[in-house]
C-alpha cells in the first residue's frame, strides 16, 4: 500500500512527513532530535534541526495560534542554572512572573546552540507567551562560527513570532529587547584602578574569546592599559570559559609562564574564585604578591577571603526581574510596544575591597 504525503501547502500547514521527506530521514529520526535523544548523530541532528527552521514546522500547532491564545507561561532559556548569577536571574524572573499569574518554564542550553534551538522547539511546542535568552556561546569558537550560531538563533525566534529579551549586550533579533551591563566601562574601572596603584604587569582571565561579552571586557581592559601608554601583551591574556575552573587553570599558566605578574584583572566573579584557590595552591598571598579585581558582586565575592574589588552591577535577581517586567509591558501592550527595540543598560560601580588594598578595615 502506497502512503500518500500531504503537499507542503498554506492551507495543510508542515507536518512531521514533510521534515522527515526534505531532510532524508525517518519521522522516528525528527523526533529522536526534537526529543533531545543525545544518540542522533550530530551532523543528522543538524541537517534535521535546518530543515525544520526553513520549514517553520511547529509541532503540535501553527506558531499563530500559539501567538493569540495566551498560555500564561514564559519560557527563560540560560546556559548554566548552575551558574550563581542565573539562578538568582530564574528566582528573580520567577518571582516577578508569579505576582503577575505566570508561570516560568526553564531549560538549559550547556552553551549548545542545537540544544538552544530544541529547547526553543520545545517551547514552541509546549506553547509560551514570550521568551527570556540568554544566548549560547560556542565552546572556543571562530568568529564566523558563533556568528552562525547566532543568525540560526535570530532565525528561529524570528519564525516563533513571540515578544523577546535577551539577557546579553546584543540583540538577538529585530525588534527584541535586551538588558545588559556597559561591558567595557566595568573592565575598564577595574583595570584603571589596578593601573591607579600602581601595577604594570596586569593579566586577564576571560572567558570566550569571541563572545559579544568576553570581547567587550577585554576591549575596556586593553583601553585602560593604552590610557597608560603601556602594550598589550597577548601572552598575559587567558581565555576559557566564565567558569571557577578556569580562573584557577589561568592563574596557575599565567604564573608559571610570567612571574612579573602583579596583578590580575577575572572577567568575572567565578573566575576570580579560581583565582583565590590558585593563589592558594602556590602559596601567594593577595593582595601582598597578586591583587585581583573582577566584574560582578554576588555574595562570593564579599565573603572571600580576602573579599574581592568589583565592578559591582546588579545582581542576578535584578536582572530577572527587569527582563520579566520588559516581557510582560510587550505582552500586555501587544503590538504597539512590538515596532521597536529596547537596550536597557544597568550602571556599575568600582567597590575597592582588600584583594587590591590590603590596609583596607572591614
Amino acid at each position: 500500500m502506497t502512503i500518500r504525503r500531504k503537499t507542503i501547502t498554506p492551507e495543510t500547514g508542515v507536518n512531521i512527513y514533510n521534515v522527515a521527506e526534505k531532510a532524508g530521514v525517518s519521522t522516528a529520526t525528527v523526533s529522536r532530535v526534537l526529543n533531545g535523544n543525545p544518540k542522533v548523530d550530530p551532523t543528522l541532528q543538524q541537517r534535521v534541526l535546518a530543515v525544520i527552521q526553513e520549514l517553520k514546522y511547529i509541532p503540535n500547532g501553527s506558531a499563530r495560534s500559539l501567538v493569540t491564545k495566551r498560555t500564561k507561561r514564559i519560557a527563560l532559556l540560560i546556559s548554566d542554572i548552575t551558574n550563581p548569577f542565573f539562578s538568582q536571574a530564574a528566582r528573580g524572573a520567577q518571582d516577578t512572573l508569579d505576582q503577575n499569574n505566570y508561570q516560568l518554564l526553564l531549560a538549559n542550553s550547556d552553551d549548545q546552540p542545537n540544544r538552544e534551538l530544541r529547547n526553543l522547539i520545545t517551547f514552541a511546542q509546549t506553547g509560551v507567551d514570550g521568551i527570556l535568552i540568554e544566548p549560547a556561546i560556542l565552546d572556543k569558537p571562530s568568529s564566523s562560527a558563533q556568528g552562525n550560531a547566532r543568525r540560526n538563533l535570530a532565525k528561529q525566534l524570528e519564525q516563533m513570532d513571540l515578544p523577546v529579551v535577551g539577557l546579553t549586550p546584543d540583540l538577538v533579533m529585530p525588534n527584541a529587547d535586551s538588558v545588559s551591563i556597559d561591558e567595557e566601562l566595568a573592565a575598564f574601572k577595574a583595570v584603571d584602578h589596578l593601573l591607579a596603584l600602581g601595577h604594570r604587569k596586569i593579566a586577564l582571565i576571560n572567558g570566550p574569546q569571541h563572545s559579544s561579552t568576553g570581547s567587550r571586557r577585554t576591549t575596556g581592559y586593553e583601553r585602560a592599559l593604552k590610557q597608560y601608554n603601556l602594550p598589550i601583551r597577548p601572552e598575559i591574556i587567558y581565555f576559557d570559559h566564565f567558569q571557577k575552573e578556569t580562573g584557577l587553570a589561568g592563574t596557575r599558566v599565567l604564573l608559571e609562564q610570567h612571574p612579573e605578574i602583579s596583578a590580575i584583572f577575572a572577567a568575572d566573579e567565578l573566575i576570580a574564585n579560581g583565582v583565590i584557590q590558585a593563589t592558594r595552591v602556590l602559596n601567594l598571598q593577595i593582595p601582598q604578591d597578586l591583587a585581583l579585581a573582577c566584574i560582578g558582586d554576588g555574595t562570593s565575592t564579599a565573603e572571600s577571603y580576602p573579599p574581592i574589588t568589583v565592578a559591582a552591577h546588579p545582581r542576578g535577581y535584578e536582572f530577572g526581574r527587569i527582563i520579566s517586567q520588559m516581557l510582560l509591558e510587550r505582552i500586555t501592550n501587544g503590538s504597539e510596544t512590538r515596532l521597536a527595540s529596547r537596550a536597557v543598560i544597568l550602571e556599575t560601580r568600582l567597590i575597592v575591597r582588600h584583594s587590591t588594598v590590603a590596609s583596607l578595615r572591614g
